[in-house]
Parts: structure tokens; sequence; C-alpha cells
């Protein structure tokens, strides 16, 4: 009987790390697009404006237009993205903690 129990939590467990990494994934891809954006850029030696689009051309194409729009559609939903996941990961932590916890003292 032990042992089936601890099967059960072991797989309890795999599956609530999963569900924390798609949270997490959930919180951060915005951000990690909009990063690989400016590294694409830097390595290419483009400069990235504010507010306007700059040329950057890389075999002969431009893709000064497309950079720009990775990173705005990276900016902007991250600032809903990041907060919203945030709150998910702690509130799913304590669900964690309270599920493991009553688990033990029964």
């Amino acid at each position: 009987m032990k042992k089936l129990i601890q099967r059960r939590s072991s797989k309890g467990w795999k599956f609530d790390i999963l569900i924390l990494g798609v949270i997490i994934s959930y919180t951060f891809f915005p951000l990690i697009c909009a990063t690989l954006a400016f590294g694409i850029a830097n390595i290419c030696g483009c400069e990235l404006g504010g507010a306007d689009v700059t040329s950057c051309f890389v075999c002969g194409q431009d893709i000064g237009a497309y950079i720009d729009l990775i990173i705005l559609f990276g900016w902007i939903p991250s600032l809903f993205t990041v907060p919203s996941g945030l709150i998910a990961i702690v509130g799913y932590i304590i669900y964690i903690i309270f599920k493991y916890t009553e688990k033990k003292v029964r």
C-alpha cells in the first residue's frame, strides 16, 4: 500500500512541475522573444530606434521591419503576461504547498 501511495505522489509532483513550467513559459515567452530580437539585431549590426523602423540588411534582405514587429509583439503582451503569470505562479505554489501538507496531516 505504501508503494502505491508513493507512486501516486511522485506522479502528482511530475504533473505539478509540468503545470508550473507551462505557467512560467506563458509568463516569460514574450520577453524571451523580444530579447532574441534585440540579440539578432545586435549580431547583425542593426540600429534599433525607439519609435521608427530602421533598415537592417541581412543577405540582401531588409529585416528591420520584422525585428521591430517582433520587439513590439514581445513587449506589448508582456505588460499582461508578466503580472498575470507571476500571480499564477504564486497562486499555484500556494496550492501545491496546501495540497501536499494536507496529505501529511491526515
